[in-house]
């Protein structure tokens, strides 16, 4: 074991792991608040059922020792991401961005089957305590951010972490924004957060209602504003823009109204942070380093 800039970082046989406490979400806790990792998958890992076309492989949540939703793989083994680059922008998407859960990243040695960049999603611990919403109705109270990036078939530039680490953080964020503003309508946290972002943007009426699929993938809104996140908050590939139907950032710093919207996001999570760790009567003059 060796540190490094603050952080604890451990090699465990294929497991790379980076450790940060940050904090928790008001009205919810967790045995592990706010640590983010990045964890190595490979082919190793593959598991198959009798189905031989659909191999598979379980990404990790929490610390590495949790399964998270099973994802179908290529098998073919192939190059991943560089895990030290992975490692290092998610740190500096939580000291940015400081989240109040665990976030796992998982690096696949193979691809993911889909063929996309990767992807992002809550996951709750339904076994674990529950709370009571507004509406009478209870929900588990822990949660993990998970998210997973495909490996490719050739090498992989390191621009294209720079782009899909913050993209993929984005959609995590969307959800912990939500759980702070209390926003429980229909089951998804960030809804509300996407409409609230949406008006600042300027996204069109008719964007809301797209079929999610490869042709629309750039149209869609939560997509845009996980690119937002990357060039308004971590300034990362600043120069390609890919939602051809909606108003590009203009300059470094984009539209002003927009950058509002992102700085107010942005306070709302480090004041999380520092609630918290009164709550835990830490230090609260810096946020995580």
């Amino acid at each position: 074991m060796f540190r490094t800039a603050g952080c604890f970082a451990v090699q465990r046989s294929s497991l790379f792991i980076v450790d940060r406490t940050i904090c928790v979400l008001p009205d919810y806790s967790t045995d592990a608040p706010g640590v983010v990792e990045a964890i190595y998958i490979g082919a190793d890992e593959i598991r198959w059922t009798y189905e031989d076309d659909k191999p598979h492989v379980y990404p990790r949540k929490y610390f590495g020792d949790k399964r998270a939703y099973q994802t179908k793989v290529h098998p073919a083994p192939c190059y991943g991401h560089d895990i030290q680059q992975v490692t290092k922008l998610l740190t500096e998407c939580n000291k940015r961005a400081p989240l109040c859960v665990p976030v796992t990243v998982n690096v696949l040695g193979m691809v993911e089957h889909r063929n996309t960049n990767g992807w992002a999603q809550q996951q709750w611990e339904y076994d674990d305590q529950k709370v009571t919403l507004k509406d009478g109705k209870t929900r588990a109270r822990n949660w993990n951010g998970v998210i997973v990036l495909s490996g490719r078939n050739t090498e992989i530039h390191p621009a294209i972490a720079n782009y899909v680490v913050p993209h993929e953080y984005a959609h995590i964020l969307e959800d912990a924004l939500g759980i702070i503003r209390h926003d429980e309508k229909g089951g998804d946290p960030g809804r509300s957060v996407l409409r609230d972002w949406g008006k600042a943007r300027k996204i069109p009426a008719e964007a809301w209602d797209l079929y999610y699929g490869p042709s629309s993938h750039h149209r869609i809104p939560g997509e845009i504003f996980a690119n937002d996140f990357r060039y308004y908050v971590m300034e990362r590939e600043t120069c390609w823009w890919p939602h051809s139907d909606t108003v590009p950032p203009l300059g470094k710093r984009g539209t002003l109204r927009a950058q509002r919207w992102w700085d107010k996001a942005i306070d709302e999570l480090q004041s999380c942070y520092k609630e918290a760790k009164r709550a835990q009567a830490e230090p609260v003059d810096s946020l995580p380093s």
